[in-house]
């Protein structure tokens, strides 16, 4: 498929997270525009596990620096 409509497919699934781990997965070709939408927002729910989450987030983004540009909001929730 030309990556166009693959980006469009991808697009229409903006809300569903589960779809977008899953076309992540599908190819290389669906992971990048995947990825714009699946960290777009990040939500951290502050209690006992906050360090271990914010830990993982920073092994992530260290992984794979290119996933750092697309967070456009960080949500920190105290419970």
């Amino acid at each position: 498929l030309p990556q166009e409509l693959v980006d469009s497919i991808v697009d229409h699934l903006h809300d569903d997270a589960a779809a977008l781990q899953h076309c992540a997965r599908v190819c290389r070709g669906w992971l990048p525009a995947s990825r714009v939408h699946l960290f777009s927002r990040i939500h951290l729910e502050i209690n006992h596990s906050v360090n271990a989450r914010c830990t993982r987030l920073l092994a992530v983004l260290e992984r794979a620096p290119e996933i750092a540009p697309h967070i456009h909001e960080l949500h920190l929730a105290d419970l």
